[in-house]
C-alpha cells in the first residue's frame, strides 16, 4: 500500500501545474529570504530568531487565525481569568528561559498540581479499585535509573538525531521494545508517571520501540527537570501570553488562515509558494529558503510538491488522534481527576494500563476554583480517527458512565448542583457537559520496527533537511516538548543559514 502511494504522489509531482509569474499582480508577490510554513512553536520562534538575530526577511503562512499552535488558552467571560489546556508547562531546557526573557514574558515555577486521581475501567468506568498506585519513593527510584540510561544516549538524540548511528552501531537497548527495557531495568512502576508527561502507549506501551519513547517522548532533559523542579509558566498565568507578544513583534510578516496550494521547490532557484489567503486570493511568496514546521506526513505535505526521496520517508508517519478541550460538568467533584485505564492494570501491572483500549480519556481538575472547569485530553488508537463532534459525543459518554455507575458517590459533595449547558441524562438524572473549548492536537508519529532503524530511518529522515532549498523543523524531529522543539530549531537555523551563505 505504501509503494502504491508513493507511485500516485510521484504522478501527481509529475503532473502540477506551473507557477508562473505574470498570473499574479505585483501587489501580490511578495519576496523574502525565507518562508515559514506553521507559526506554532517552532515557527514562531524560528520567526523571531530570523528576524532579530539572522536579519533576515520572512514570509509565514499559519493556517488558523492565531499563531501558537498547541498551545490554548481559555478566558472565561465573566473573571477574565485564563485557564490553558494545551501546553501546561515548559522544562527549563536549553533557550527556553531566554526566550522568554526576549519577550519580556517574566515566569515562575510550575505550580504543583494537587488533588485526588480516581482509576476507572474504561469499559465500565467503574473504580478500579484493587489497583495499587506504585509507592512515589519507589517511582523516584525508577525515574533515576531511566534518568541515568537516557542521559548515555544525549550525544545522538539531543536535541535532534543529526548524530544517530545506523546498522549495529546502534545501542542495543534504545532497540529493545519498552516493555523489554522496563523488564531490564526493573522500572514498570515508573510507566504510569511516563503516559501522563509524554502520552505514549495508548493501545499498549510493551512492544513500542524504546526509541521512540526515549527520543520522541521523555528524554534526559525533561527527566532532569522533573527531578530538579524545572518546570515554569508565565507569571501571568496564561501561557498565550508568549504568542501574543511574538505576535506583536512579527505580525506583519504572517499571513494568518492561509495555507500552500501550489508549490515548487529547487536547490539552485528556491521556493515558489501559491498561498490562499483569509480573503480568498491567491499570492505568490518567492522565498529562497522554506522551513516546514507542520507534523510531516504526506496529507499535511501534499500541496509542496513532494517528489519521490520525500514522499518515502514521510509515508511511514502514523497518524496519532488527539483532542484537548475544557469542560464544565457537576459529575466529577472538584480537585478529582478521573483517568480512564485498562482493568488489566490491576493490582500492579503497570505496564498494562492502556493495553488493548484504543481511547486514552484523562479528566483534570483544572483553573480558578469557582469555575469547576475540568481539561479534557482524549487520545486514541492511529485507526479510531475522530471529528470533533465524535470526540466530544465519546467524552459526554464516559462521563454519563460514571454518572449511571455511581463511581464518585463516595466523594461527590450530596447538595451538588446540576451545572449549566446542555443537558445528558444518564438513568434519569441530569448529566451536564458543558464543553467551553475544544480543540484538535492530531498529528502523526513514527512507529517503525528496529529493522527500520538499523537499515537507515533517521538517516533517510535528516537527509531531507536542505533538500530542494526545503528545512524542517517541529516535534516530529526531535523530543515533543516546546523547550526541546526550541534547542532543536536551533540546530536547523544554524545548517539552514549555513547552506545559504554558502550558495551565495
Amino acid at each position: 500500500m505504501a509503494r502504491v502511494l508513493v507511485a500516485v504522489i510521484a504522478l501527481a509531482s509529475f503532473c502540477h501545474a506551473v507557477i508562473r509569474e505574470e498570473d499574479f499582480a505585483a501587489e501580490d508577490i511578495i519576496v523574502r529570504d525565507i518562508a515559514i510554513l506553521g507559526a506554532g512553536a517552532s515557527g514562531t520562534y524560528a520567526a523571531i530568531r530570523l528576524r532579530e538575530d539572522y536579519n533576515l526577511s520572512i514570509a509565514v503562512i499559519e493556517k488558523d487565525d492565531h499563531i501558537g499552535g498547541h498551545t490554548n488558552t481559555y478566558t472565561d467571560p465573566e473573571t477574565q481569568k485564563p485557564v490553558d489546556y494545551g501546553v501546561l508547562a515548559f522544562w527549563d531546557y536549553g533557550p527556553a528561559k531566554s526566550y522568554f526573557a526576549r519577550l519580556d514574558v517574566e515566569t515562575m515555577a510550575a505550580p504543583p498540581e494537587g488533588g485526588t486521581t480516581v482509576y476507572v475501567d474504561s469499559e465500565t468506568a467503574r473504580n478500579v479499585t484493587d489497583y495499587q498506585v506504585p509507592a512515589f519513593s519507589d517511582v523516584l527510584k525508577s525515574i533515576a535509573i531511566y534518568g541515568n540510561e537516557s542521559g548515555k544516549y544525549d550525544d545522538i538524540l539531543l536535541p535532534g538525531y543529526w548524530n544517530f548511528p545506523s546498522g549495529d552501531d546502534i545501542p542495543a537497548d534504545l532497540l529493545l521494545s519498552y516493555g523489554e527495557f522496563s523488564q531490564k531495568y526493573g522500572i514498570d512502576n515508573f510507566y504510569p508517571m511516563l503516559q501522563i508527561i509524554a502520552g505514549v502507549g495508548v493501545g499498549g506501551v510493551r512492544d513500542i520501540p524504546l526509541l521512540y519513547v526515549m527520543g520522541f517522548g521523555l528524554d534526559h532533559p525533561a527527566i532532569q527537570s522533573l527531578l530538579q523542579n524545572g518546570l515554569f509558566v508565565p507569571k501571568s498565568g496564561s501561557n498565550a501570553e508568549i504568542y501574543q507578544k511574538a505576535y506583536a513583534r512579527i505580525k506583519d510578516d504572517i499571513l494568518l488562515s492561509s495555507s500552500v496550494v501550489s508549490a515548487e521547490r529547487d536547490e539552485h532557484d528556491g521556493v515558489h509558494l501559491v498561498v490562499q489567503t483569509s480573503d480568498n486570493c491567491k499570492r505568490l511568496i518567492k522565498a529562497k529558503q522554506l522551513l516546514v514546521t507542520p507534523a510531516p506526513s504526506i496529507q499535511n505535505l501534499e500541496s509542496l510538491d513532494l517528489d519521490d526521496q520525500e514522499s518515502a520517508v514521510f509515508v511511514s508517519s502514523t497518524p496519532r488522534p488527539i483532542h484537548v478541550g475544557l469542560a464544565k460538568t457537576s459529575a466529577i467533584p472538584r480537585n478529582y481527576s478521573v483517568q480512564y485505564v485498562s482493568s488489566k492494570v490491576a493490582p500492579d501491572n503497570y505496564l498494562d494500563m492502556y493495553q488493548d483500549i484504543k481511547h486514552d480519556l484523562k479528566i483534570q481538575s483544572t483553573g480558578p476554583e469557582e469555575l469547576q472547569l475540568f481539561r479534557v485530553l482524549l487520545e486514541t488508537t492511529s485507526d479510531l480517527p475522530l471529528t470533533e463532534d465524535e470526540a466530544k459525543a465519546y467524552v459526554t459518554s464516559q462521563v454519563q458512565k460514571l454518572a449511571a455507575a455511581g463511581t464518585l458517590n463516595s466523594v461527590k459533595p450530596p447538595d451538588a448542583a446540576a451545572g449549566s449547558g446542555d443537558a445528558q441524562t444518564a438513568n434519569g438524572g441530569a448529566v451536564t457537559v458543558e464543553f467551553k473549548a475544544f480543540k484538535s492536537h492530531s498529528s502523526v508519529m513514527w512507529r517503525l520496527p528496529a529493522d527500520e532503524i538499523k537499515a537507515g530511518f533517521i538517516q533517510n529522515l535528516y537527509a531531507l533537511q536542505g533538500h530542494r532549498s526545503t528545512w524542517y523543523t517541529g516535534s516530529l524531529w526531535c523530543t515533543d516538548f516546546s523547550s526541546n522543539v526550541w534547542a532543536f530549531t536551533d540546530t536547523v537555523l544554524e545548517r539552514m543559514v549555513g547552506a545559504r551563505k554558502k550558495d551565495g
